[in-house]
């Protein structure tokens, strides 16, 4: 299963990392929710396989 979340959103990070997820990729820049502001992407992944 994977995910991504905004760079800036540490309380979704620290939740996801507790539920076992792991960081595989970062996309700095990759999100403009306004304009003149870019934000990271960072992506997780876990595996359900058990």
């Amino acid at each position: 299963m994977t995910l991504d979340f905004r760079g800036d959103n540490e309380r979704a990070e620290r939740l996801y990392l507790s539920e076992g997820f792991r960081e595989y990729g970062l996309l700095r820049g990759f999100v403009a929710p306004d304009a003149g502001r870019r934000l990271d992407m960072v992506l997780h992944v876990q595996d359900l396989r058990g």
